[in-house]
């Protein structure tokens, strides 16, 4: 029985890991992409002068 953890675990482990470096990675990704749309938004506000 004792087996099953020692197998289990490290495996579970890397899987974890290697989600949420993935979801780590894609947000970084993303977040570039959110930020040229940002500032696009700001441009935008800039020329209206909403502030």
């Amino acid at each position: 029985m004792i087996w099953i953890y020692i197998f289990v675990i490290p495996v579970t482990l890397m899987l974890l890991f290697a989600f949420v470096f993935d979801k780590v990675h894609n947000i970084k990704k993303i977040r570039k992409v959110d930020e040229r749309k940002i500032d696009k938004i700001w441009a935008e506000a800039d020329k209206k002068n909403f502030f």
